[in-house]
């Protein structure tokens, strides 16, 4: 008889764990992997936030969530760890950028009841000349024009009215940039009550991304002559802004990742919010994935943010941010991506600018902020 009410205690009482285990306590088996390969100074933040982006909600669901980081920085193996995460029972894979999304481009195939959530890039081989995305893959960009907005919002509402937007080649995330920037900056002018064409925007598509004496030149001859503050669109090109804003003493406005810290020209920088990305992300998995597609999250998502300490800004607040977010997240502020959005302005004048000179070959090696080359 004791033992018989000792097995119907032992009994109940595993029932009771079993029931708690499901109010909050994590799962032993895994649900989320990211994989990432060894983490260099340019992918940390990006990668950093996804991490975190996963495991809170990760959390919040009471699911587990792990990392899988590559030793080596070759796409064979990253295809490996991928394969691990999936033999140890990973449902969803996230990964960041074109090099993992080489590994994602045969993943995907080879591991079809997994799913993909493959961010700032398409699934392509590894020659580049291919791109598949198959169904149990999702791609996520950022939208460019939307973290054009807000970059051109943000710094006529500061009270900057001479811009420059120096782009390498006119790619049509480029060209998206751009459109979005002036729009942001005709509606903060139009809001600030600005004259006619009281607002000047200087720009360049030079035809090439490297970072050349040229592309340095022609910054510090915009400082020169008046320009503000420079958004250098392209990572070669950015260098070279920095260069000469370090020189002229002007302002940098940082596009598609965080500046910020990385020199004191730079006021504040536009990119893309991983985390919350990622928590999107997850929650559209978890609400019934539909993939095989690109998707562009913006300022809806809230995977767009702009990176600044408020205090250091004269007129640009926290209420004018989180009004742009609300007003574009919500679809009252549309931002188009046609040609026509840039033509017939009130506020603003746009004035393009020739290359300096040939798309020579020649790199530059002055001297830059430690944590910028």
């Amino acid at each position: 008889m004791g033992r018989k009410r000792t097995g119907i205690l032992a009994g109940a009482l595993t029932l009771i764990l079993l029931l708690a285990g499901g109010c909050g306590a994590q799962t032993e088996t895994l649900r989320y992997a990211l994989v990432t390969g060894q983490r260099g100074a340019k992918a940390e933040k990006a990668l950093t936030q996804l991490e975190s982006g996963m495991e809170d909600f990760a959390g919040a669901q009471g699911l587990k969530a792990r990392t899988f980081a590559s030793e080596k920085e070759t796409v064979a193996s990253y295809g490996d760890e991928i394969s691990q995460a999936v033999q140890e029972g990973a449902s969803v894979i996230l990964a960041n950028g074109e090099a993992m999304g080489k590994a994602v481009y045969t993943a995907q195939n080879e591991h079809r009841k997994t799913k993909f959530l493959l961010f700032g890039a398409e699934p392509s081989s590894e020659d580049g000349t291919k791109t598949k995305i198959r169904k149990n893959t999702l791609s996520i960009l950022f939208s460019p024009e939307q973290e054009g907005y807000l970059a051109g919002y943000a710094a006529v509402k500061e009270g900057w009215q001479r811009i420059g937007f120096l782009a390498g080649p006119r790619t049509q995330d480029a060209e998206r940039y751009y459109r979005g920037l002036v729009q942001g900056a005709e509606y903060a002018a139009g809001m600030l009550g600005l004259e006619e064409e009281s607002v000047e925007i200087r720009f360049e598509f030079a035809g090439t991304g490297k970072l050349t004496p040229v592309r340095t030149e022609e910054a510090l001859l915009w400082y020169e002559e008046g320009t503000e503050a420079i958004l250098p669109y392209g990572e070669q090109i950015e260098r070279a802004v920095l260069i000469a804003a370090e020189e002229a003493g002007g302002y940098v406005i940082g596009a598609n990742r965080d500046l910020t810290g990385e020199s004191s020209r730079v006021l504040f920088s536009v990119s893309p919010d991983y985390a919350r990305a990622a928590k999107a992300a997850l929650e559209f998995y978890e609400d019934g994935f539909r993939g095989g597609s690109a998707v562009y999250y913006g300022m809806k998502e809230r995977a767009i943010r702009l990176n600044a300490d408020f205090s250091d800004f004269d007129s640009f607040t926290q209420d004018d941010y989180n009004s742009v977010l609300n007003s574009v997240g919500t679809g009252t502020l549309t931002v188009s991506t046609d040609k026509e959005a840039v033509r017939d302005l009130k506020c603003v004048l746009l004035r393009e600018s020739k290359p300096l000179g040939a798309t020579e070959d020649a790199t530059v090696s002055a001297d830059l902020p430690e944590d910028t080359k």
